[in-house]
């Protein structure tokens, strides 16, 4: 947040390039100082959260740039042994498109080649006056847009204020209430997408791509823990539905189980009947077998009894024929005049 007043001697556009003497006791353009980033811990989430959605948006783009948060911008060269630091600022948040700077270096205008084309101030009561006078030294290196954000919303209004560079001067920049997003919407030609001041007077960016804010550090955390519960529900239900699954395919197997056995049973009683039925067959054959065993037995008695009684028929008509004879020959014997006993003797 420090700020060092000095005399403005690079204007955008001047190419400036100044040498200075090196001197290893002593560095002029420190990486780090030991101001305070902040002054409270909503100044500190804000800065935060600039960064990290800068940051997405730029990488999603695939663009060249330097950002950098609470990092020193020094405009002006000096002579190491003066052994002290270099005129500068110490911009919240800055972004410069189309350039890189190695790790470990300073932001040198001179050598960077240009001024970044947005800065972003988190302003709180403690740095009002820092912040107007920050305004005018970003109007003078030549600062695409300056942004104001303040979170306590008591000493902008609205909290949210956008400055563009435009023909030689800073124009303050109109936003529009979004009411389906709850928020003061205002574009930014630089990032080519919108900031925006939630209702709950919270910064967002807007992300073109996926239409939707970027999210807190914080949201972020929360959406990946909804993201991973959602996932273990999901993987419960599944391994639920699994369970389900294999209870109802036991379920099935033992009921498969039972009609088999059921089947079986029924089986074994078809079979059990049906050897029964043969059973009765074979008895009812039997039986008439017997039946017609004993008709042909009784059909056999009648023909020997018929045939009894032809003979005792026969036999009677012999003896009947025998004794007619004997009669006959008694008479003819008698009529001959012979006596039938001694003929017969």
């Amino acid at each position: 947040m420090a700020l060092t007043v000095a005399p403005v001697r690079v204007r955008k556009g001047s190419g400036l390039r100044l040498p200075c003497v090196a001197d290893s006791a002593f560095d002029p353009y420190p990486i780090d100082d030991d101001t305070p980033m902040t002054s409270s811990q909503e100044q500190y989430d804000a800065m935060k959260y600039s960064q990290s959605a800068l940051e997405s948006l730029m990488d999603d783009r695939g663009e060249t740039y330097i950002l950098k948060a609470d990092f020193g911008l020094y405009y002006e060269a000096i002579d190491a042994r003066l052994r002290q630091r270099a005129p500068h600022v110490v911009p919240d948040v800055m972004l410069a498109l189309g350039v890189s700077l190695p790790p470990f270096t300073p932001y040198r205008l001179w050598e960077v080649g240009k001024a970044p084309d947005l800065v972003l101030e988190i302003t709180s009561p403690s740095t009002k006056k820092e912040d107007v006078d920050k305004r005018s030294l970003y109007a003078q290196l030549g600062v695409t847009e300056y942004w104001q954000y303040e979170p306590h919303g008591k000493q902008l209004r609205p909290s949210l204020e956008c400055r563009r560079w435009v023909k030689g001067r800073y124009v303050s920049v109109s936003g529009a209430y979004r009411s389906q997003l709850g928020a003061l919407w205002i574009w930014s030609r630089v990032l080519d997408t919108a900031w925006g001041l939630l209702d709950t007077g919270e910064l967002r960016l807007w992300d073109p791509a996926r239409q939707e804010w970027f999210t807190t550090d914080a949201e972020t955390k929360a959406q990946r823990n909804q993201a991973e519960q959602k996932q273990q529900r999901a993987e419960q239900e599944r391994d639920q539905e699994k369970e389900e699954r294999q209870r109802a395919e036991q379920k099935r197997q033992r009921a498969e189980q039972k009609r088999q056995r059921a089947e079986q049973k029924q089986q074994r009683a078809e079979q059990k009947q049906q050897r029964a039925e043969q059973e009765r067959d074979q008895e009812k054959e039997e039986r008439q077998r017997a039946e017609q065993e004993r008709q042909r037995a009784e059909q056999k008695r009648q023909r020997a009894e018929q045939e009894r009684q032809r003979a005792e028929q026969e036999r009677d008509q012999a003896q009947k024929e025998a004794a007619r004879l004997e009669a006959e020959l008694r008479r003819l014997q008698a009529r001959a005049g012979l006596d039938p006993d001694a003929a017969a003797k």
